[in-house]
């Protein structure tokens, strides 16, 4: 492995640094092919994130491994953890030991604040020196017993309109389980609403909930997420959306939804990842869409 070279220069805390930040806006953009702009013109940035970075002399950002705060629901117990993002090299200047080095760096400043840490990757085998290990994650099926309610008034959420109505709905949210959930400022779930990742996204005035929902195949209706103060029932959330499907599939467990689910293992490239004591209540498992 080569030394690191000293024609670059580290960085951590900026946030509020405009100019690194757009640069370490276009490493994320240029690596994982995510369009951040919608993040900056509906002022959306996280202003909580903490990037560990390195800038090459021309102020390009060239690798970076980002932590942020969230709120954790974790089997009934309420805590906080950070979640690791954005971690990336250029190609140009991989093999250096940037990744090593600024993953250790993050990683020493979370464990001297709070004792978890969690992400999301397409490379496991990469975190497992750092001490995360992989959680098996769940589908949960819903067999719909109730009729839905009578039909009360929704509409779609469209940006950029509803976007200080999101905003709000996600910095007032409640958790979406008792038994796993994040909630953090937001901006994940944000980015892939404004990027059009959910099927449809709909807001129900009545109960102040925004509802994340994708059409599957064979008919199945998948709850992704409820943004909202207050979690309606199953029955409200169907007779709002006008649809009566056979069975109901949530992203995440729904105990907060008074159901039952019958659970299967979800098998997918990208596998969630922790560092720190992992309650086994919270088994078996699922993120919304936007979690983390």
């Amino acid at each position: 492995m080569k030394a690191i070279s000293s024609g670059l220069r580290f960085c951590s805390h900026y946030a509020a640094d405009k100019a690194r930040r757009e640069a370490l806006n276009k490493l994320i953009e240029e690596t994982f092919d995510i369009d951040l702009t919608p993040l900056v013109e509906l002022d959306f940035e996280d202003p909580n994130v903490v990037p560990f970075s390195y800038f090459d002399e021309d102020g390009r950002c060239v690798a970076n491994a980002s932590v942020y705060p969230v709120r954790t629901m974790l089997g009934g117990v309420t805590g906080n953890a950070f979640a690791m993002q954005s971690v990336a090299t250029r190609p140009e200047w991989r093999l250096n030991g940037l990744f090593r080095d600024l993953v250790t760096r993050a990683l020493e400043w979370c464990d001297a604040r709070r004792p978890l840490v969690m992400l999301k990757t397409d490379t496991p085998a990469l975190y497992v020196r750092f001490g995360f290990g992989t959680r098996p994650r769940a589908r949960f099926f819903v067999k719909t017993k109730d009729a839905p309610v009578e039909r009360v008034a929704v509409r779609d959420i469209e940006m950029p309109r509803d976007a200080e109505l999101l905003k709000r709905l996600l910095r007032e949210r409640t958790p979406v389980s008792n038994r796993i959930s994040l909630t953090d400022y937001g901006t994940v779930f944000f980015l892939e609403a404004v990027s059009g990742k959910f099927s449809s996204l709909h807001y129900v005035p009545d109960h102040d909930v925004a509802i994340a929902v994708s059409e599957l195949p064979g008919g199945t209706l998948r709850i992704d997420n409820a943004i909202g103060r207050t979690i309606p029932p199953l029955p409200v959330l169907l007779g709002a959306l006008g649809t009566a499907p056979d069975v109901v599939e949530f992203a995440f467990p729904p105990d907060l939804f008074g159901v039952d689910a019958e659970t299967q293992p979800l098998v997918q490239t990208s596998a969630f990842m922790m560092r720190g004591a992992f309650p086994g209540t919270c088994e078996p498992f699922g993120l919304p869409l936007g979690g983390i």
